[in-house]
């Protein structure tokens, strides 16, 4: 089996190499810049999805492409972006490489979604049929995104988007709340919850959304499906999870109001459950034993 994935040097898409190769599929990585890969079975196409022209394969080279992964996107930053290149580049680009798997005879395409594609929750837990209402421009790119799929069904692709909630794992993004707050141990202070603490995600460990991805390709049913844990975890029972494993460290409430207080992102995971016989397999507390067990985000083993 050979796949294409894009975004592979990124968070959740170098797990999901490693991950690919162990389970013995040749993997080619789509990249604005070439990877260099100490693995065989990693090669890498130099293109970017921005580009004006079509994707083409270099096909002595790459081979007959089996599934493409997409997990490349532009991410929302600190650093100003025009709102429409988020519908270019998350959207625009997942149906440019829809229009690819058509051309060349690709019969499956995995799309990581986001569950911001909701706005904010109307009723719990979130299930795949809750309304639509992106608030800002990456969710309104990803929004997108979760059409072509609809488009790459009506084009014989058998297309699946995983709409994700709060992925977590060694070589995360720092500055979201669960890297921040193991930070702020680590350095010997307080974590503090806002409110009572009841704000709440539902964290799913890096490793469990490879295996959801793997589960997608291989599965006959195709959609949309909600990804998480299924568990909704409030900022205070994860500072407390944390403190539990840093040795002298302290959790207590800042005192201070949350401007989001009582709001949860608890997903319904009934569907993928039945459809693509999926089930989270590392607990919360697991995956922070196994985050704080890597000091460093360091490459994988494929890449130089």
């Amino acid at each position: 089996m050979r796949a294409l994935v894009t975004g592979g040097t990124g968070f959740i898409g170098r797990h999901l190499v490693q991950k690919l190769v162990r389970d013995g599929w040749s993997v080619c990585c789509l990249s604005r810049r070439p990877v260099r890969s100490t693995n065989k079975a990693v090669s890498s196409l130099e293109y970017d999805l921005g580009d004006s022209g079509p994707l083409r394969f270099d096909a002595p080279r790459i081979g007959k492409v089996d599934a493409i992964f997409h997990c490349a996107a532009r991410l929302p930053s600190a650093e100003a972006a025009e709102a429409v290149s988020f519908i270019s580049d998350n959207g625009g680009a997942t149906l440019k490489l829809i229009e690819a798997c058509a051309e060349f005879g690709i019969e499956r395409f995995i799309y990581l979604s986001s569950i911001s594609v909701i706005g904010v929750p109307v009723s719990l837990p979130i299930a795949e049929d809750h309304p639509l209402a992106p608030k800002t421009p990456y969710a309104l790119g990803k929004a997108a995104g979760e059409l072509a799929c609809c488009v790459a069904r009506d084009m014989g692709v058998k297309a699946t988007a995983l709409r994700l909630s709060s992925p977590y794992g060694p070589g995360m993004n720092q500055q979201t709340v669960l890297p921040l707050f193991v930070d702020r141990a680590r350095r010997g202070e307080t974590l503090a919850w806002h409110g009572t603490g009841s704000r709440s995600q539902d964290f799913i460990h890096v490793d469990d959304v490879v295996d959801a991805c793997l589960l997608a390709a291989g599965a006959s049913e195709q959609g949309v499906f909600c990804l998480g844990s299924g568990i909704a975890t409030p900022m205070k029972a994860l500072a407390q999870s944390i403190v539990s494993l840093i040795p002298n460290a302290v959790a207590e409430p800042s005192g201070k109001p949350d401007l989001q207080e009582g709001l949860s992102w608890q997903l319904n995971i009934d569907k993928i459950a039945q459809s693509l016989h999926f089930q989270p397999k590392i607990s919360l507390i697991d995956g922070l034993r196994d985050y704080l067990s890597v000091e460093e985000a360091s490459l994988p083993a494929w890449m130089m």
